[in-house]
This record gives C-alpha cells, sequence and structure tokens, in this order.
C-alpha cells in the first residue's frame, strides 16, 4: 500500500501534475498584477482625458479659432500621458533595486538552491554508500528496488522541474 502511494507521488504523471500546479499559480499571480497595472493605466487615462477637457473648455472659451489648435494640443497630451504611463508601469515591473549583489541575489536564487541540493544529495548518497558498504553489501532484491524508487524519483524530479520552470517563463505577449 505505502510503495502504490509512494509510486503516484513519485511518477512522471503527478510530477507533470506538479509543475502544471507551479506554473497556472505563477500565471494567475501575473494576470493579477497586469489587470492592477490595467486599472491603474486606466484611472490615469481617465484623469489625462479631465484634463485635456478642461484644457480644451478654456481655449474654447479664449478663442475660437483656437479649436484646431486645442484639439491637436489635447491628443498630444494624452498621447504623451499614455506613453509616460507605458514607461513607468514598464519602468516600476523592471526595476532593479539598485544594489547590484541583491540584484544578482535575486537572478541567481533558483540556480543557487537547485545547485545546493544537488550537492546535499550526493553528499549524503556518498555518506551512505560509505557507511553501509557500498551497493555490493545489498541482496540484488533491494537493489533492484532501491532502482526502480531511483528511476521514478528522477522522472519525477525532471517532469516537475521542466514543467515548472517553463511553464513559469515571462510569454511573448507580455515582452
Amino acid at each position: 500500500m505505502i510503495e502504490t502511494v509512494a509510486g503516484i507521488f513519485t511518477s512522471s504523471a503527478f510530477g507533470a501534475v506538479t509543475g502544471m500546479v507551479g506554473s497556472w499559480l505563477t500565471k494567475r499571480e501575473e494576470r493579477e498584477t497586469l489587470k492592477v497595472q490595467q486599472t491603474h493605466e486606466a484611472k490615469m487615462r481617465e484623469l489625462d482625458i479631465k484634463e485635456a477637457e478642461k484644457e480644451h473648455a478654456q481655449a474654447l472659451q479664449l478663442v475660437d479659432k483656437a479649436i484646431d489648435q486645442a484639439e491637436a494640443e489635447g491628443r498630444i497630451a494624452s498621447d504623451v500621458a499614455a506613453a509616460r504611463a507605458f514607461a513607468a508601469s514598464q519602468k516600476a515591473g523592471n526595476q532593479s533595486s539598485g544594489v547590484k549583489v541583491v540584484d544578482a541575489a535575486k537572478t541567481l536564487m533558483r540556480p543557487l538552491i537547485t545547485v545546493y541540493l544537488l550537492v546535499i544529495a550526493s553528499y549524503l548518497v556518498i555518506e551512505i554508500n560509505t557507511i553501509t558498504g557500498g551497493l555490493t553489501q545489498l541482496p540484488a532484491s533491494a537493489l533492484l528496488s532501491l532502482y526502480e524508487q531511483v528511476l521514478d524519483e528522477m522522472i519525477f524530479l525532471t517532469t516537475t522541474a521542466v514543467t515548472w520552470w517553463f511553464g513559469a517563463r515571462p510569454s511573448s505577449k507580455r515582452n
């Protein structure tokens, strides 16, 4: 029974599901962030439009001949404001902390954790191998069971990592 449950949790299918869930959670968070940014941009555009409308009304009251000029200035102001809002949103999303060490740590965190876990796992295998006298001390049935378990774990880890890491990559539509 325990082997069946362990087999399910270490299968490549469960690894794929785990990776897909992680990828889905990442995408969901990105959608929420994008939604907040778009709401902010829409509100800023509304304020820009209101401001441009006030400017147009004043220009119309002052001079009838200035209508064409005021409309052109309103369009330019709206475009500039939209461009500034877009630039600000892009800058805020990609803003570094200004501290090279912190930015490098953010960038290197996933690879460093992965390398650390691989080193610890390798160290444990070497120590256990030394303490037990190696694989030659185990009976063939135990070796076969161990071999199957190691294969299941490797397939699970590989599937989880590939599905999650590639699923969490930024899409070309967000770039």
